[in-house]
């Protein structure tokens, strides 16, 4: 993410929540705030101010099994969302994956300027919006209450 600020200057990245670098070791950069955790119901507030959001996880063993649940969050919030490779969301409208090769940078950058123009049009943030009405925490506990009544019966 550093690469792409540096590359992109004139774009600001603000990061919330955990990093998984200590920001400390990192340049510092103008165009990169850190403001660390906050409070869940404050992220709507941050959120409105957003052209795009990221979820640039670091493609690991751990990551591959992952569900990002700010990807809903932000799409239900109408952003448009650019992302590692992660299996969990993959399948989900309107965001743009972005492989861990070697042109991640080049491609992060290109999937980031999809996402300020053709992702903020307002017939994709409907999309985004249609295809996340029904994504619930009561959708995923019943998923998981019925995994769990298929392995007891296994």
């Amino acid at each position: 993410m550093v690469r792409v600020a540096v590359r992109r200057p004139n774009w600001h990245f603000l990061f919330i929540g955990y990093i998984g670098v200590d920001p400390g070791l990192l340049p510092r950069l103008s165009n990169i705030t850190f403001i660390g955790d906050r409070d869940h119901l404050s992220l709507p507030f941050f959120a409105r101010w957003f052209d795009a959001a990221i979820i640039p996880f670091e493609v690991r063993e751990v990551t591959r099994k992952a569900c990002p649940v700010k990807a809903y969050e932000y799409l239900a919030a109408g952003l448009p969302v650019v992302a590692t490779e992660l299996p969990e969301i993959e399948g989900l409208a309107d965001i743009k994956i972005v492989s861990q090769g070697k042109n991640l940078v080049a491609d992060f950058i290109g999937a980031l300027e999809w996402a300020v123009g053709e992702g903020k049009k307002p017939e994709a943030v409907r999309a985004r919006l249609d295809a996340v009405r029904g994504e619930t925490w009561e959708k995923r506990a019943r998923m998981v209450a019925d995994l769990v009544r298929e392995t007891i019966r296994a």
